[in-house]
């Protein structure tokens, strides 16, 4: 019999914590939390750069061009899903053969 009161489901805040802490996610976090997390740090990236103020060295090293992507991106457009992935799967990866193949979004264009 399934249980009458299920229990609350950890905030997307918690969930992405537990990732950035490379811990376990606790039950109920959406399997896509990852992805969310990045996300989050892209759109803090892109954030600083539109207020002019200085990057943490973390921030993808094409966060300009991110920026003026979604800045070009109509109001109607979903532009978080869309743009980090164009700028992945255009910008390289292990056939690069740069020192950060495994993460193509730092390495210099």
């Amino acid at each position: 019999a399934k249980d009458p009161h299920p229990p609350e489901p950890p905030s997307l805040q918690t969930c992405m914590a537990a990732w950035r802490s490379e811990g376990p996610l606790p039950y109920g976090c959406p399997v896509d939390t990852p992805a969310r997390a990045v996300d989050e740090e892209v759109r803090q990236c892109i954030a600083l750069f539109r207020a002019g103020k200085r990057l943490p060295t973390w921030c993808p090293a094409d966060t300009a061009q991110r920026a003026q992507a979604k800045s070009d991106a109509s109001p109607g457009d979903a532009p978080s899903s869309s743009a980090p992935s164009k700028a992945s799967s255009t910008n390289g990866g292990p056939s690069n053969g740069g020192p950060s193949s495994s993460a193509p979004w730092r390495s210099a264009p």
